[in-house]
């Protein structure tokens, strides 16, 4: 199910981009990305879902796909057609779907036609229109993924030489730094035993865990009970406002995104 979100490679990736995930095997997503806005038509042209769901409940603005921010738009847009979705997506985002490399090549293929544009336009988005920040990037990451340079830097990011040096901590941590990859990928396994309830910090009349919880436990009272039924999804401890529940274990790949993300993910529950 594609998310609405900006992404700075694309503009915006929504459904058309998101039929990448129907790729199998790195080689594939890498041949892909030779020419990407015109190798994700190509994609669209052979797989053809009859339905097409997109989740705009929260989206992300600015520079996605994973260092933009949370935008609560609640809304759900679904149709058949993922040419006409993504633009009245960029419609929603107050975009300049000529911005969006996908529905650019969409256009110039004949793909997306007059009547797409008509029928968008006609449509009363007033309640859900918003301006979304667009995705830009540092000047460095910018001048390095542009479409005129693509070819050449993926021709060198392809060699076993880069690849080799890609897989080292230290030379990822560079490229995170200087904003060419949006992850900085931590090895590390989580080992999770369990939650604590700092109950001075508890919140009396709070209900965002037991909100969040998936399986429905009764939180927070039950927290601590191993065998609760608990499933070790950690919405309640990333949901929690005051930080009253304390995870128990070693945080392990989930410390970076905690990093990232935890106060953000706290202002938008």
């Amino acid at each position: 199910m594609p998310k609405l979100k900006t992404h700075f490679e694309a503009g915006m990736t929504v459904c058309l981009k998101n039929m990448m995930g129907c790729l199998v095997g790195q080689e594939n997503k890498k041949k892909t990305h030779r020419s990407l806005a015109k190798n994700i038509l190509n994609i669209n042209k052979k797989i053809k879902p009859h339905l097409h769901i997109v989740d705009g409940l929260i989206a992300m603005e600015g520079l996605g796909p994973t260092r933009g921010t949370p935008l609560r738009t609640g809304v759900v847009i679904f149709g058949v057609d993922p040419y006409l979705i993504d633009l009245v997506c960029a419609r929603i985002a107050e975009f300049d779907y000529k911005k969006v490399r996908t529905l650019k090549a969409a256009e110039d293929q004949g793909l997306l036609t007059a009547r797409h544009r008509e029928f968008a336009d006609s449509l009363d988005l007033s309640g859900v229109k918003r301006r979304f920040k667009e995705p830009i990037a540092n000047a460095f990451a910018s001048f390095i993924h542009s479409p005129r340079r693509q070819k050449y830097c993926l021709a060198v990011r392809n060699t076993a030489a880069f690849n080799y040096l890609c897989s080292t901590e230290a030379f990822g941590k560079m490229l995170f730094l200087t904003g060419l990859r949006q992850d900085n990928f931590i090895k590390d396994e989580m080992r999770f035993e369990g939650f604590k309830l700092k109950r001075e910090l508890c919140r009396k009349g709070c209900t965002k865990c037991a909100d969040y919880c998936p399986v429905e436990l009764k939180l927070p009272q039950t927290i601590e009970d191993r065998n609760n039924g608990c499933i070790g999804c950690q919405y309640c401890f990333l949901a929690c406002p005051t930080k009253a529940i304390e995870f128990k274990g070693e945080l392990g790949f989930m410390a970076e995104q905690i990093r990232q993300y935890d106060k953000i993910t706290r202002e938008v529950v």
